[in-house]
């Protein structure tokens, strides 16, 4: 048998309509589960209601907003610190090539500048080739996906890069303050 609208009504805070009442009542003269579901509801309400109010300390809702805001400070902190994580390690993974190009580790300058020369060919083949799977990649996913995947895709790109444009602000604003 489905119990599930006689449940319902049980726990249901609303008003019953006659029709509903007596197909209530029906039903829980013959339903054992559901006459135990009635009698502990009840046993529920009335803890509730002989149940002391307990009002909080004197200052409870000032500790509590202080505490709140704490909170909220330290949580933007972590967001702060790991944006600016990420951001260094982003930077320093195109930095760390650049710097060896400019300060080459051999003392003749001759062979400096041909390691530096080297080093800038390679690197400028590489991010050819970067840019040209990045490209490849790109019409390939424009020609299997729709045109409106491919909107969504880019808008949720802008979207990312306002997002940490805009972290980057907070967290420039953070320093700002704090200093």
């Amino acid at each position: 048998m489905n119990h599930r609208f006689f449940e319902e009504w049980l726990l249901s805070e609303k008003e019953l309509d006659p029709a509903q009442k007596q197909r209530l009542d029906e039903h829980l003269q013959t339903c054992e589960k559901c006459q135990t579901l009635a009698r502990a509801w009840q046993e529920v309400h009335m803890e509730i209601e002989l149940s002391e109010w307990v009002m909080p300390q004197p200052g409870f809702a000032q500790r509590w907003q202080g505490k709140l805001a704490e909170d909220r400070q330290k949580k933007h902190q972590r967001h702060a610190f790991w944006a600016f994580t990420l951001s260094s390690a982003v930077a320093a993974l195109f930095a760390v090539p650049l710097f060896f190009v400019a300060f080459p580790l051999s003392d003749s300058p001759i062979f400096s500048l041909w390691v530096a020369l080297y080093k800038l060919t390679a690197a400028v083949e590489f991010i050819d080739g970067v840019t040209t799977f990045v490209l490849t990649f790109l019409r390939a996913i424009s020609t299997a996906l729709p045109h409106s995947m491919g909107i969504a895709m880019g808008v949720s790109a802008f979207g990312l890069i306002v997002i940490w444009v805009f972290a980057m602000y907070r967290i420039r604003s953070v320093r700002r303050t704090s200093q």
